[in-house]
């Protein structure tokens, strides 16, 4: 019985971590995916304007809102 335990946890640890890797992206795949879905390179680099909006929080709840713009 206690080999039966052992051969269930090892099996249930590796199927875990074939699962987690077959899922796995590499940060190039993720980069290209975030380009793709922006439109593509062509699209990003024809943009003329750029905005930029923030929001940052300070000591005692003090809120900061900031936005900039590049054309």
């Amino acid at each position: 019985m206690r080999h039966a335990d052992d051969v269930l946890v090892v099996t249930s640890c590796l199927s875990v971590f074939v699962c987690g890797r077959t899922l796995a992206q590499t940060a190039e795949e993720l980069v290209n995916k975030n380009i793709q879905a922006k439109g593509g390179v062509e699209k990003i680099k024809s943009a003329k304007t750029r905005l930029t909006v923030g929001r940052s929080r300070a000591l005692a709840d003090a809120e900061l809102q900031s936005q900039l713009s590049n054309r």
